[in-house]
């Protein structure tokens, strides 16, 4: 795929993100799928594809009206995109999400083989993470820090 395919990719799975739909939303994923999250927090490290899919499941959960997502900035080189983007959205608690990443995806064969986030952890951790809504994330990974 060219550049602008790989693009327009990114931008596609944005837009399932957006909408909510798992399904579709890891559809985008490589069988062996890395997934590293910045930060020493429940949802930082190393992961796989079947720690991808259920948190994009998880966490839909938890924004019952929806969690959106805005693609500010993207560029590609190569087999990898750079993604700046912003989310906002009502979690369970009731208490505002809205967080700003920087993601680094790397795509071969139209899936996505490697996807590097960077948040802001403090604010991930303190409403994704700090509520009896929370999910344990910690319980599940697959692969050890």
């Amino acid at each position: 795929m060219g550049l602008e395919e790989n693009k327009q990719l990114v931008l596609d799975w944005v837009e399932a993100l957006s909408a909510g739909d798992a399904d579709r939303t890891c559809s985008f994923y490589a069988p062996a799928l890395r997934y590293f999250v910045v930060g020493d927090w429940a949802l930082g490290g190393d992961f796989g594809r079947d720690y991808m899919e259920q948190n994009c499941r998880d966490v839909f959960k938890v924004f019952p009206q929806g969690l959106k997502f805005k693609a500010e900035r993207i560029v590609a080189e190569g087999d990898w995109v750079c993604l700046e983007m912003r989310s906002h959205g009502q979690h369970v608690s009731g208490r505002t999400y809205a967080n700003h990443y920087s993601y680094w995806l790397e795509i071969k064969d139209g899936k996505f083989t490697q996807l590097r986030e960077w948040l802001d952890t403090l604010h991930g951790n303190d409403v994704l993470c700090s509520q009896t809504e929370a999910i344990d994330f910690e319980a599940r990974r697959d692969r050890p820090r």
